[in-house]
């Protein structure tokens, strides 16, 4: 089979650079180890020897070759490899290598002689070529192989198993026959653990890790994912139907990103019976108090907007209209005999930070777009398709902007073949420039889709929307408010029983409530509660009157008297669990109830870990919910989270009533007085703790996947937390949690790098562990600089790396940076970066040596502040990162020729679409001096790449050299 062929042409390659990496290692160690490169000699014998045998093994296989590859790129790469391993040889050979001491010292210097720094570090980049040729042409080989028909792909699977494996490094086949483990679900896998049996490859050489194959698959996914034209026809790829459902879940899943991003809508209540009826209802009334929206769904109209005041129920009813339906059948007379695509978003300024934001909107739209239009995942993100056919590898790492376009497409062509509906709701949750997201849904609407939009009547949605169809929700929701509350009152023992002593009442009683809540239904929730509690009781009419008249019809005011009349005895506890929500929005109840143990600290600690029942969980929850009500009057509730984007249970949730509650109770003079009531409670400390315990006994009757995502979200959230704790208890308590949470990750074999997705570019591999990369790294990166103080070894090698760590961060200060250094880390520690065609991450090599691809923290720090700056991502902070720039620039940091050069380089490389003539230019300026100049001089370059300008803005100074 012609693929297998060119897995052995790859595997000969993957040998050479393996022998060659090898050379060059040992090349390296003689030229800095110094007077003990003598030691170095027997090892570079070896190598000698290995190259001998794989040069006679090339020359063997020649003749084979050229006649089967005449005039093609494998046979030049195997000529040019055939004659580097001449050349080395040749040298290798004029040494002598003799055995008596007194000339070695000869041939070390006649090997420095014949093997310059230049010449090594010249080897060093054509290995590297070699290297990018042999993924190249692994892609070709496995490009071919996916276009085939599934059974002769199976045959190449199977003959691929059967390969026998090989003896590491000895040249020689295993007497044994055991197959290959491959994957053959995953193709660019299995071909990969063939070429590493096939190979030989060892750990013998220093860029082993540049030739595993982790590190092979890495670039091999880079490079499809960078590749410049039109690439692969992904479409063409042959996939199993099963294989193709599982690669299309994950690659939804991999949109969608954070876990819960949809669940807004289940915490919206259902609708009440019989409510909101009226909205799919034509009416001939000549003068409507709205626009019909019956007549816009069959419309060619694309815009329709919902708006009405805080509490009147929007939120409701678009979570009614978009499943009602009506929707559907209406939207069918405008779509003639296409189908139609519902996709729906919900902003939620009580949320995630996500779930208020535009990358959000996009993700959730995406996402239920290519749900319900599979087959456009390959022709919308062919590139990112192939890497997850081929290798599996299912996470789209993609910023705003390439959602923002890749979204626009996904419109655009589903507008071919589909018509497309989208309702946005909470445009006032936004958390942003409303004007953006104007332009946003502007945007939209350059396709022929239809958007239904809902918010407050802010001016700028006015300004927006006044000539579209809309309805004002409190002029429409009258019978609304009358059929809840009549539905409320008529199923209460207590009601009918004042009907029958007082039915005139009874009857004004409804009347009042409606006419006093002025169409805002989430007061009427509020009113009713408080009334049926006095029905309860059989409250006298002036009591229940007195209730009335006491509820203000203002939201606001009424929150003010509930909080008044909360019972003195539990004003402290509900204070606690408002601290604890505000601390963590959103929160599961299981953590509210774990928070609220009289000693969540020794508890967690000491608790054993074991899987927790259905019935202690159903225990727990209710256990939240009786003390919700009986402390917060219903301000805060527990709610069941249901979702369509999964089929598993979600937790319940710890939420605010309203988000008019939220807004109220974060006002600094209610702050003030929940303060002064709760005293020294941390609500970050002890969620740190609760989190901690749930990890230890994890949920999972309900879940298909076992503990170990349970497991982790915990870990991230209690690290989370542990960033926040104050620092009284930090000390000794958060510390304690943590080296606990250290424990069970290490026993659960979970690697560290798994609990952070940010963290597979942690830096330190200090302190090993079989686990995965420190525990310490991770808690650099999660800022929790007080746990890194107590648990650091003060040494340079261990804390300089951090300072990387810590610039990988998303929210970076400049207060931890200074800790770390005023703890002994060097910002001028030097370590092995990879060559610059592998993707930089937790395989770098932090041990202090010197080579072509040595980096300094520094260099490495202020690289990834260019690079941030250039992203224009909405984590970025000019101010920020001059604060951090200028803390080293204080504590001696060097601007010379050398780090300018440095600088050049990486940010060149890793900065898409660098203007590298314009940034050499402004970086030519950085020469030093004043603190006020380096700060202005290091501005310069950070406003240069966030908003990138014209060349002839920096034409002024074109004479200065560097």
């Amino acid at each position: 089979m012609e693929t297998l062929e060119g897995l052995g042409l790859a595997a000969n390659i993957l040998q050479f650079c393996q022998a060659v990496g090898a050379f060059i290692s040992q090349a390296h160690e003689i030229y800095r180890s110094g007077p003990a490169a003598l030691g170095k000699l027997n090892d570079l014998r070896d190598i000698s020897m290995d190259l001998r045998k794989m040069l006679a093994e090339m020359q063997r296989q020649d003749t084979q070759l050229k006649d089967k590859y005449p005039n093609t790129p494998q046979l030049a790469l195997h000529n040019e490899c055939l004659a580097i391993l001449q050349d080395l040889t040749h040298s290798l050979d004029q040494l002598g290598f003799p055995e008596h001491p007194s000339k070695r010292d000869a041939i070390v210097i006649a090997f420095k002689s014949l093997w310059k720094r230049s010449k090594i570090e010249e080897l060093e980049q054509r290995l590297a070529n070699f290297r990018q040729q042999l993924v190249l042409g692994l892609l070709v080989t496995l490009r071919d192989f996916a276009i085939q028909s599934l059974s002769c792909q199976e045959a190449i699977l199977q003959k691929l198993a059967s390969t026998p494996k090989a003896v590491s490094g000895s040249g020689q086949e295993n007497a044994s026959t055991h197959p290959l483990l491959v994957d053959q679900s995953i193709p660019g896998t299995a071909f990969l653990q063939h070429l590493a049996a096939v190979g030989q490859l060892s750990d013998a050489s220093s860029l082993a890790k540049s030739l595993s194959i982790r590190s092979l698959k890495a670039s091999a996914i880079t490079t499809i994912l960078h590749e410049e034209g039109d690439g692969p026809t992904a479409p063409n790829i042959k996939l199993s139907p099963a294989r193709e459902t599982e690669l299309q879940d994950q690659f939804l899943s991999s949109i969608l990103g954070q876990e819960g991003m949809n669940h807004r809508e289940s915490q919206i209540h259902e609708a009440h019976k019989q409510t909101f009826q009226w909205i799919f209802t034509e009416t001939n009334e000549p003068k409507q108090a709205w626009d019909s929206f019956v007549e816009w769904l069959e419309s060619e109209s694309q815009l329709y907007w919902i708006t009405g005041k805080a509490g009147s129920g929007k939120s409701t009813l678009m979570k009614f209209v978009s499943h009602h339906p009506e929707l559907l059948h209406h939207l069918k007379v405008w779509s003639r005999d296409q189908p139609v695509t519902l996709a729906s978003f919900y902003f939620w300024a009580s949320g995630t930070a996500m779930q208020a934001s535009p990358e959000g909107l996009f993700r959730s739209l995406l996402h239920q777009l290519l749900d319900q239009n599979r087959h456009m995942i390959p022709k919308l993100s062919p590139r990112a398709w192939e890497s997850a056919c081929l290798f599996g590898d299912s996470e789209l790492a993609v910023d705003m902007a390439e959602l923002r376009i890749m979204l626009g497409n996904a419109i655009q062509e589903i507008s071919h073949s589909s018509k497309v509906c989208l309702l946005i709701d909470g445009l006032d949750e936004f958390n942003g420039d409303p004007d953006d997201l104007l332009d946003t849904i502007q945007e939209f609407m350059t396709h022929p889709i239809k958007v239904c939009v809902a918010s407050r009547p802010w001016l700028v949605f006015e300004d927006a929307f006044c000539r579209k169809p809309q309805l004002l929700l409190q002029d429409l929701n009258r019978r609304d408010i009358e059929e809840y509350t009549k539905s409320s009152f008529n199923s209460n023992r207590g009601f009918k029983r004042l009907q029958v002593r007082e039915p005139h009442f009874a009857q004004q009683l409804t009347e009042n409530i409606i006419d006093k809540a002025q169409g805002a239904f989430l007061w009427v929730c509020v009113v009713v509660t408080s009334l049926l509690a006095g029905m309860k009781n059989d409250d006298r009419i002036r009591d229940l009157q007195r209730r009335l008249d006491d509820l203000p019809p203002d939201l606001e005011d009424l929150y003010n008297a509930i909080i008044k009349s909360w019972d003195p005895f539990y004003f402290q506890h509900a204070a606690q669990y408002f601290e604890l929500l505000e601390a963590n929005s959103s929160c599961d109840a299981r953590i509210f109830y774990l928070a609220d143990l009289e000693n969540t600290t020794e508890y967690a600690i000491q608790m054993d870990q074991r899987p927790l029942s259905e019935e202690e969980y159903d225990l727990q929850v209710e256990t939240v919910k009786r003390r919700l009500n009986s402390r917060c009057l219903g301000l805060l509730e527990v709610r069941t989270t249901t979702s369509k984007m999964s089929t598993e249970h979600m937790p319940d949730t710890v939420e605010y009533l309203h988000r008019t509650v939220k807004d109220y109770v974060t006002k600094p003079d209610v702050q003030a007085r929940f303060r002064a009531a709760t005293g020294s409670f941390d609500p970050y400390f002890r969620l740190c703790a609760s989190y901690l315990a749930a990890a230890k006994s994890p949920v999972t009757f309900h879940l298909s996947s076992g503990p170990v995502p349970i497991i982790r979200r915990y870990s991230y959230d209690a690290l989370r937390c542990a960033s926040r704790v104050a620092k009284e208890n930090s000390r000794v308590g958060m510390v304690r949690l943590l080296d606990e949470l250290a424990r069970i990750l290490h026993e659960a074999k979970i690697p560290y790098i798994e609990v952070d997705v940010g963290a597979r570019r942690l830096a330190c591999n200090d302190l090993p562990d079989p686990a995965g990369t420190s525990f310490l790294s991770l808690a650099t990166r999660m800022n929790v600089i007080e746990y890194v103080k107590a648990r650091a070894h003060r040494s340079r090698e261990t804390l300089s790396p951090l300072l990387i760590d810590l610039a990988r961060t998303y929210v970076t200060d400049v207060n931890s940076f200074n800790s770390l250094l005023e703890l002994g880390a060097d910002y001028n520690f030097e370590f092995i970066r990879q060559p610059s065609n592998v993707a930089w991450d937790s395989e770098a090599n932090f041990n202090g040596a010197t080579s072509a691809n040595t980096c300094t923290v520094w260099t490495e720090i202020f690289a990834t502040a260019m690079m941030s700056a250039a992203s224009n991502s909405l984590a970025y902070s000019s101010r920020r990162w001059l604060s951090i720039l200028r803390l080293f620039l204080g504590k001696g940091a060097p601007l010379d020729r050398a780090f300018r050069e440095s600088i050049l380089k990486r940010c060149a490389n890793i900065i898409p679409d660098c203007d590298v003539d314009a940034f050499s230019l402004i970086l030519s300026r950085l020469r030093g001096g004043t603190k006020e100049e380096e700060c202005d001089q290091v501005m310069q370059l950070l406003d240069f790449l966030k908003e990138p300008s014209t060349d002839s803005e920096y034409d002024t100074d074109a004479s200065d050299d560097c």
